[in-house]
């Protein structure tokens, strides 16, 4: 907060007076007045999904626009000419985890094409390699903390589903040995490598390999990978992904059905109806999901 009361006093000495105003308070009464003051021509709020609904509800009396920016799910795509390096590396690195990755607008998702996989997964590691998350005023400290428990938690609890899923984690970084056991919510960085085995083997390795990887398939064992995940609050961003991961793995089971053994087959697709089924209903269910839900149904609903 002390930064952008700088910034606002710095920008309104250049402005006519009355042009900028910072208005501070410690209530909610405080938001509710500004937004719903009958002078007030626009509202623009960046937050958390409640705080959005409830700008929208102090709103509603009146005609005035209303613009929301709560959250996303961005992703970068590289292009198979793109000229993998460590500047490129960096690049990627700030867009991912600028302030521990605490921004709406971070990268969350890398495509990358097959025959550029191995040298940015490479370089990635590197730059990650040189991450040192701890106390964000200690020397040599390159990364905080992150917000909140209940934050590291969720972020480790992805990086647990994905390794459970076959995805292989790299995490380079490291904690600062003085923070280790100090109690903070510290997160290092992670890159979950999920090679899409299916489409870059030929179908007898791929064969061979899935019978490894899943050698309960029979039993519907791991039981993780075949239940699909509860839901419990659409209108929290962070919950609402999980609708996403629904999909994904509708998506992955589809495809796996077609290139599976014959008896594998039935449980396959039995699988990734009830994934749908669990997902599919609730695509409009709340801004947080119906925003980018939709790119996702296509995928697994795409043959």
């Amino acid at each position: 907060p002390g930064t952008v009361l700088l910034v606002a006093a710095a920008m309104a000495e250049m402005l006519p007076p009355g042009v900028l105003n910072v208005v501070n308070g410690p209530e909610a009464a405080l938001g509710a007045a500004l937004v719903g003051h009958p002078e007030v021509d626009m509202v623009s709020f960046t937050g958390g999904v409640p705080t959005g609904q409830a700008v929208m509800g102090s709103a509603a009396g009146t005609t005035r626009p209303v613009v929301l920016e709560l959250g996303g799910n961005d992703a970068a795509i590289l292009a198979p000419d793109v000229e993998v390096d460590a500047a490129l590396a960096g690049r990627l690195f700030d867009a991912a985890f600028v302030t521990s990755g605490q921004v709406c607008m971070a990268v969350k998702r890398l495509y990358v094409h097959r025959d550029r996989m191995a040298d940015t997964v490479a370089a990635l590691v590197d730059r990650l390699a040189t991450e040192v998350v701890g106390d964000g005023l200690a020397e040599g400290v390159t990364m905080g903390p992150v917000h909140l428990p209940t934050s590291r938690d969720r972020v480790e609890a992805l990086i647990a589903e994905a390794e459970r899923g076959g995805a292989k984690v790299h995490r380079p970084g490291r904690v600062r040995a003085e923070d280790v056991d100090a109690g903070g919510y510290l997160v290092s960085p992670a890159l979950v490598e999920a090679e899409c085995m299916r489409l870059t083997l030929a179908p007898a390795e791929f064969a061979q390999w899935f019978g490894a990887f899943l050698p309960d398939l029979d039993r519907g064992e791991p039981a993780s990978l075949f239940i699909p995940v509860s839901v419990s609050d659409r209108s929290d961003g962070q919950i609402a992904h999980l609708d996403g991961l629904n999909l994904s793995r509708a998506w992955c089971w589809r495809h796996l059905a077609a290139a599976a053994a014959p008896t594998a087959r039935p449980l396959i697709e039995e699988t990734a109806e009830r994934h749908l089924a669990a997902a599919l209903p609730h695509l409009a269910a709340d801004y947080m999901g119906e925003h980018w839900l939709a790119s996702f149904a296509l995928l697994a609903l795409d043959d």
